[in-house]
């Protein structure tokens, strides 16, 4: 039972991570206010029913959260580089 438990609590805590790597990249210039939002606090609030306080504490822990060494080796994720090829849905541009 104790071994499930901290799967579970590793499973809260990489979400944490995921979403506030997300909002974290929100960050970065005038990305939220391109989404109609003065902060990432107001985006949290309105579209995903988190906290402002909460989610500018996700992105936080993100930046602060060590990166694993394979992700390392795989290229930034952080500062919404996108490798060469990469989807255009998530970032647009391609017409």
């Amino acid at each position: 039972m104790d071994a499930l438990l901290r799967n579970v609590t590793a499973g809260y805590g990489a979400l944490d991570v995921a979403i506030g790597e997300g909002l974290d990249a929100l960050n970065v210039g005038r990305r939220a206010m391109d989404l109609s939002y003065s902060n990432i606090g107001d985006y949290a609030r309105e579209e995903l029913g988190i906290n402002a306080s909460t989610a500018v504490k996700m992105a936080r822990l993100a930046r602060r959260a060590p990166r694993p060494a394979a992700l390392e080796r795989s290229g930034p994720a952080r500062g919404g580089e996108r490798a060469q090829g990469g989807d255009r849905r998530a970032g647009g541009g391609g017409r």
